[in-house]
């Protein structure tokens, strides 16, 4: 059994605030909290985040991996740009590959994501 820790989801009222004003406090204390419980991947999810989501999902896997660099990341967003801008930055864990948790089984959506799933191991 694997366990992915949903807490950093943009739905979430103080997460989504952090995330809007980029306050690394809330978002990092979560993390921490999530790994103490012995998740086996912290979840991110920015929603469709089709603003500026290139932008921030890189800035959120930045922040969360300061405090935490050794669980790896469950990328949950339908924002292909915000996958790929988030993937160039993410540190490795050895032995554990990051994953991308919304790939939609639509060929627009998933032909994109495979080559770049394959290019970085998620």
């Amino acid at each position: 059994m694997l366990l992915i820790g949903e807490s950093l989801n943009v739905i979430s009222t103080k997460i989504g605030r952090a995330y809007k004003e980029r306050d690394p406090k809330p978002i990092q204390e979560e993390a921490l909290f999530q790994r103490e419980k012995g998740m086996d991947f912290i979840d991110i999810n920015l929603g469709p985040a089709k603003k500026d989501g290139h932008e921030l999902m890189p800035w959120v896997v930045q922040t969360v991996q300061e405090v935490v660099d050794d669980v790896p990341l469950a990328l949950d967003t339908s924002n292909i740009g915000a996958i790929e801008a988030a993937l160039k930055v993410c540190k490795e864990v050895p032995d554990k590959p990051h994953i991308i948790n919304s790939i939609m089984c639509r060929p627009e959506r998933y032909e994109p994501m495979v080559p770049l799933a394959a290019e970085y191991n998620a």
